[in-house]
């Protein structure tokens, strides 16, 4: 990575620490990753990560189709319905909220796309309240209804609800395997990796396609977990591997998390699963590799050389800490 031509080599290098970390970024600069995709957006108003996610075909959870059914709507709610869900599939909540609140009616339609646009937009209080609302109504819900909310409550680290509303589920008989795929979304928000890990093995007893998805998220169960299980979520991407399917950027970024605790060569590891796969890494991975390195001491979207020696000069014991690694 080329240097400022304010700030000579010469003047960063004669710190071990900053040639450790110069050392970590040239490695991301033979991933092929540009400066351009380092620095900070432009923009002000950013889309959720969520919404970066989708729109890119790199989601972290399993995806949920949209809600088409019409039945036992009027015209103005099926327009309604497809307003809110497009804003949220944008990651506009302002607009998906201001239309949520002019409804007064009872289409699950309508209710299940302002569940989905709160869930995308990382409003997951918000969805909490139209949840509560639909619950009050005692009208007959839809599959995809629970599937969204149970990844709700994932989020809100509501163990007991997840359980309650897979219950349902099970009750209703509409297990399948985007259900299952839900289910382990909501684990892996818990950080309850033994849950993910069981609905993986359900799956395949049952003989039911498991997609990459499921496993990204079995591994992003490792990484929230406390502590994050490096280990287990080696073990889930080597069965990943194994079943035939490609690793992708959030198969990488996941297992990134859950070394944040892991020794150096074991992390290292992750850098080379990038190379040896072909994978192109992205700003997210970047910021999490970082972090993992810096045991989370590095800011978002502090992806300029700068930026990454204003983190590094507030670890003067990382050199330490490196050593105490070793010892896990």
């Amino acid at each position: 990575m080329a240097c400022s031509s304010a700030r000579p080599c010469c003047v960063i290098m004669n710190s071990y620490h900053t040639r450790l970390l110069l050392t970590v970024l040239l490695g991301f600069a033979l991933f092929g990753a540009r400066r351009t995709c380092f620095s900070a957006p432009s923009s002000r108003k950013q889309r959720p990560l969520s919404v970066v996610r989708e729109t890119t075909g790199m989601t972290i959870h399993q995806p949920l189709p949209g809600e088409s059914r019409t039945e036992n709507m009027s015209v103005a709610e099926a327009h309604l319905c497809s307003h809110i869900a497009e804003a949220g599939r944008r990651g506009d909540w302002l607009s998906a909220v201001r239309l949520w609140n002019k409804y007064s009616g009872s289409a699950i339609p309508v209710i299940t796309a302002a569940l989905h646009a709160a869930f995308r937009c990382g409003r997951y209080r918000e969805a909490h309240r139209i949840y509560d609302r639909l619950t009050q109504l005692h009208i007959e819900v839809k599959p995809l209804t629970l599937m969204v909310a149970m990844k709700i409550f994932g989020k809100l680290n509501n163990a007991e609800k997840v359980a309650e509303i897979w219950a349902e589920i099970e009750d209703k008989g509409w297990v399948d395997k985007l259900s299952y795929g839900a289910r382990i979304d909501a684990a892996a928000y818990l950080g309850d990796m033994e849950g993910a890990a069981q609905v993986l093995d359900t799956m395949h007893s049952l003989n039911l396609t498991v997609s990459v998805y499921s496993y990204n998220s079995a591994i992003y169960a490792c990484a929230s977990s406390s502590p994050p299980s490096h280990a287990a979520a080696m073990f889930l991407f080597q069965t990943l591997v194994d079943s035939g399917m490609q690793p992708t950027v959030v198969t990488c970024t996941n297992l990134a998390r859950a070394h944040m605790n892991a020794v150096i060569p074991k992390l290292r590891r992750v850098r080379s699963i990038v190379n040896e796969y072909g994978i192109k890494c992205d700003p997210i991975f970047v910021e999490t590799y970082l972090a993992a390195v810096f045991y989370g001491r590095i800011a978002r979207n502090a992806f300029t050389a700068k930026d990454a020696e204003k983190v590094f000069v507030g670890l003067p014991d990382l050199h330490e800490r490196e050593g105490k690694r070793k010892l896990l």
